[in-house]
């Protein structure tokens, strides 16, 4: 037998909430994710893909607007799980967020 409509309506609006959370933050994980990341070497620039809900946006910045990296190690263990997910950051010229490249991709040439 089903709940009462406001008891539904209730845990339904208190939920609701938390699932905004994660969409926003997938979101905004999103805008700073390099899906792809490519170099034109003639041009002296690279250009980044970054994810959305639906496909990729591309920007594009100049080889001198990457004034920063860090590696990350990416190493964890918990009882249960080990992991080994090393990653990269890029900061570049006139984004507030850095990028986020994984450092266990696909090299293409």
């Amino acid at each position: 037998m089903l709940a009462p409509l406001s008891v539904r309506l209730a845990w339904g609006g208190g939920v609701m909430p938390l699932g905004v959370g994660f969409a926003l933050t997938m979101w905004l994980y999103g805008r700073c994710y390099a899906a792809r990341l490519e170099l034109d070497e003639m041009r002296q620039h690279f250009h980044v893909y970054t994810l959305r809900f639906f496909g990729t946006t591309r920007h594009v910045y100049d080889v001198s607007d990457a004034v920063g990296t860090r590696q990350h190690c990416g190493t964890f263990t918990t009882s249960w799980l080990v992991g080994d997910a090393p990653w990269r950051t890029i900061q570049a010229t006139g984004r507030r967020l850095s990028l986020i490249l994984d450092a266990q991709g696909a090299v293409c040439h």
